[in-house]
């Protein structure tokens, strides 16, 4: 579900045993460098949990077919140590924008896909360092 525009999200009848609760940021260019936030072990008992976003950094890149033009709509995934790392879609001009914290997730391995005109496309770049600014995943054809 979503908060409203004050941030409060209330959910009822919630069973008495540990939850861990994940919030994203809105989707939208302010919140871009906003990083998901957790709250782990929460055992429902009808009282107030507030979670706080912190900010991180951003990794920005573009996702491109093998003959250089924009792919849209790409599936990246950050392959890392963290397998709660979220994927996040290339926009119509093949630009991404990765939301990271710089004190855990850095180098990672980054993945790209499409399937496109009934083609599959893929690229993983290795150990990127995500400080390092602008990336390009120029992606090949599966055969």
């Amino acid at each position: 579900g979503y908060s409203d525009a004050g941030g409060i999200f209330e959910v009822d009848k919630l069973a008495a045993k540990p939850l861990d609760i994940e919030v994203a940021p809105p989707d939208n260019p302010v919140s871009v460098d906003w990083i998901m936030a957790r709250v782990k072990d929460v055992t429902p008992a009808g009282q107030q949990v507030v979670v706080r976003f912190r900010r991180g950094s951003v990794l920005r890149g573009v996702v491109e077919f093998p003959d250089g033009e924009p792919c849209p709509f790409a599936c990246l995934r950050v392959k890392s140590a963290r397998p709660d790392m979220p994927s996040i879609q290339s926009k119509e001009d093949g630009s991404f924008a990765l939301a990271y914290d710089p004190a855990v997730e850095t180098p990672v391995d980054l993945e790209a896909s499409i399937e496109h005109g009934g083609k599959r496309f893929s690229e993983l770049v290795r150990s990127v360092d995500l400080r390092s600014g602008i990336v390009v995943l120029r992606l090949k054809e599966i055969p």
